[in-house]
């Protein structure tokens, strides 16, 4: 029987700029079904943006038919590592989740950071998650790695969300320490993030990861990059190691329902990334299935 899915493909927006409005008429116009927000955009922080300002941005989503796909939160790859970023995580999750509950977006995407036996010494720790360039030599734990910190950020996050009652996926680019955490709580709300740039900066290939985390996976944010004099470097998508193909293959043989994030973070031409990563993933769609949902 032919496999039917519905995809659809959102744009990570923070690399647009600070102005909303263009950012949600670019995605629009792209042919994305929706966007997700870091918490630490600009415009969610500034001063007026109280609940007006709120119920304003959601009807110009509405607007141009866009869905709030996910906002997210992270605090580096030390987030799990040690207590001042966990703080950090926790309190961005909290954000997150509040604002998540009130303009009713799709999920809350947390990036828990690494565990600390995979974070080289030399390895930034930058306090959120905007920035990147991290080495990508992480070294790959064993499932029941003790991170103390870890867990209970782990147990803070997951309670949160269950009082907020907002779905929540988790990511990191250690694959088997995240399913090894995150399996004993996996459920129609909580599942994991699958990170493309994440999983290639710590040295496995996406593909091999949608395998590894194969019935948990609540959302793929779909990045691409190549490692360069150790440092991992982004560039637009399909054009790096992260191929693309095989991990959308990899997807679809679960039947892979959820969003498909496009982050351009990093990219010198944010606009025209976002531009060559919609049609990229559009001539993806109508190579495997003939008929594709692009929009929701």
């Amino acid at each position: 029987m032919e496999k039917q899915h519905k995809y659809t493909m959102s744009l990570h927006v923070d690399p647009l700029g600070h102005d909303m409005r263009h950012s949600i008429a670019l995605a629009a116009e792209l042919g994305y079904a929706g966007i997700s927000v870091g918490i630490g955009h600009p415009q969610l922080n500034a001063a007026d943006f109280g609940t007006t300002a709120r119920r304003h941005w959601m009807a110009i989503l509405h607007s141009h038919h866009l869905e709030l796909a996910a906002i997210r939160a992270g605090a580096g790859v030390s987030g799990c590592a040690d207590w001042s970023h966990a703080e950090i995580l926790i309190q961005q999750t909290h954000r997150a989740l509040s604002l998540a509950r009130e303009c009713r977006a799709r999920e809350v995407i947390v990036y828990l950071g690494e565990p600390p036996s995979a974070i080289p010494s030399a390895s930034p720790a930058g306090p959120s998650d905007l920035h990147r360039g991290e080495p990508g030599d992480a070294r790959r734990p064993e499932p029941d790695a003790y991170c103390p910190v870890g867990d209970a950020v782990i147990d803070e996050v997951l309670s949160a969300a269950d009082r907020a009652g907002v779905k929540l996926a988790l990511s990191s680019g250690n694959v088997h320490w995240l399913k090894s955490k995150i399996k004993p709580h996996y459920s129609k709300s909580v599942g994991v993030a699958l990170d493309s740039y994440r999983v290639l900066a710590a040295g496995q290939s996406p593909a091999d990861a949608a395998c590894e985390l194969a019935g948990m996976i609540h959302a793929w944010i779909s990045a691409d990059a190549l490692r360069r004099g150790g440092v991992m470097q982004n560039v637009l998508l399909g054009t790096g190691q992260g191929d693309l193909d095989a991990t959308f293959r990899a997807l679809d043989d679960q039947y892979y329902s959820g969003p498909m994030i496009v982050d351009i973070r990093g990219l010198a031409d944010p606009t025209g990334a976002a531009r060559h990563a919609a049609q990229t993933l559009m001539n993806l769609l109508a190579a495997e299935h003939p008929t594709p949902v692009a929009r929701g």
